[in-house]
């Protein structure tokens, strides 16, 4: 009996046509909302994207599948050469999750409609207003506009600039492809009985997961600096795996832990090209990491980008632990702390959950056997709150937003 599990690897084997050829003895415990959806996924990879618009459209009906139903829509809309239905269709998808892809897309495909003359008066107001409303809601992506016309020239400018980054990610990515597990220094290897923290709302409703992937080359040469050019660093709450990457490009060893298996299962970011350095796992469980043997790995820099906060209070102390057990007696905990509500009135998601000053956290920490310690970081130094990128926070020109910590074990 088949299960969404073994459908999904088949689509990620590209057996495309197996799936839209299984029977109904198959598929019998699978909601009918799920086989729609790899229906119609399959029929768009098949190019036959008219049939899977109803395969699709069904599916949306699922709140569970709702975002990437209405994705594939989009792209079945664009095979189909139907930039106006597209255009809905992705702005759907991004009204659930504000993903930069899906935004992209959107743009795009609202573009191509407005520059046809089959485009009506009213679906033309209907896609200047909605491509406005985009630009307010992702303020500065493209800068201020002043006529349909500047609109339009400028969001192509933002839509080139996403898609340029997009295309000059893949080709490093096949560049890498065939050499992975021969060009990166050795993995480290994960066991743990909890290799996903379902409870979470950032596993629920996966946001900072889905869309994050941040990298500091700069915060890796700092941490050479201080600490020395044979580094074993971790990230907890890595995402898209960025960090991991940028210390694994130095000849470093990397490991990064992420609570939810979207980037995973979307093979999003870095996780199709450093794959046996990027992990899933609930660190607010027990878990351990291994270098060679039986031996717990000791790591110099174990980092906590925007991470605490997310965290309930009453489960820091196995978390700490975690942290302190694995950390090396002279090594680093590196987190930026966020101090600012993060919530959706529409889903019911809280991400920041404990909003607490740093003096607080400081105790928490001393609880567990860490304490903060002396260091040479800059501010700019730190790969969140030190304005890296165009929507991080700065804690030097906005204190009230966050803070960092620089920790280490309190026996060393």
């Amino acid at each position: 009996m088949m299960s969404p599990e073994t459908i999904e690897a088949m689509l990620h084997d590209r057996r495309f046509s197996e799936i839209v050829a299984l029977t109904p003895s198959e598929i019998q415990a699978i909601p009918a909302t799920t086989l729609c959806y790899y229906r119609g996924v399959a029929l768009v990879h098949l190019g036959r994207a008219h049939e899977a618009l109803s395969e699709l459209t069904h599916a949306a009906t699922d709140p569970l599948l709702f975002f990437w139903s209405h994705h594939w829509l989009g792209r079945a809309h664009e095979a189909i050469d139907d930039p106006s239905s597209a255009a809905a269709a992705f702005l759907q998808a991004s009204s659930y999750w504000e993903v930069t892809g899906n935004l992209a897309a959107f743009r795009g495909a609202a573009i191509e409609a407005l520059k046809r003359s089959s485009t009506t008066d009213v679906r033309r107001a209907e896609l200047y207003e909605q491509l406005e409303q985009v630009r307010t809601a992702v303020s500065g992506v493209i800068g201020e506009m002043h006529s349909p016309d500047v609109w339009v020239r400028q969001a192509i400018d933002g839509m080139t600039a996403v898609f340029k980054d997009l295309r000059e990610r893949q080709r490093d990515i096949d560049i890498q492809l065939p050499f992975i597990g021969d060009i990166w220094p050795r993995a480290f290897r994960l066991e743990t009985q909890f290799p996903v923290a379902i409870f979470s709302d950032d596993h629920v409703h996966p946001r900072g997961t889905a869309q994050d992937n941040t990298r500091s080359p700069r915060f890796v040469r700092a941490c050479e600096r201080q600490y020395g050019h044979e580094l074993k660093a971790m990230d907890l709450g890595c995402s898209g795996g960025g960090l991991v990457r940028d210390f694994l490009l130095r000849g470093h060893r990397a490991i990064g832990l992420e609570g939810s298996d979207f980037s995973l299962k979307n093979q999003r970011a870095e996780w199709r090209s450093i794959p046996k350095h990027l992990n899933t796992c609930d660190i607010l469980k027990p878990f351990s990491i291994f270098d060679d043997g039986t031996q717990v790995a000791s790591f110099d820099i174990i980092t906590a980008w925007e991470v605490l906060e997310h965290l309930p209070r009453e489960l820091l102390p196995e978390f700490f632990r975690n942290v302190r057990r694995h950390l090396a007696p002279k090594g680093v905990f590196v987190a930026s702390v966020a101090l600012f509500e993060d919530k959706d009135e529409r889903t019911g998601a809280v991400w920041h959950i404990t909003l607490e000053s740093q003096k607080w956290w400081e105790e928490r920490l001393a609880e567990e056997g860490l304490a903060v310690v002396d260091h040479t970081f800059e501010t700019a130094d730190f790969v969140r709150g030190s304005g890296n990128g165009p929507a991080d926070w700065n804690a030097v020109t906005h204190p009230e937003m966050g803070f960092h910590i620089v920790a280490g074990r309190r026996d060393a």
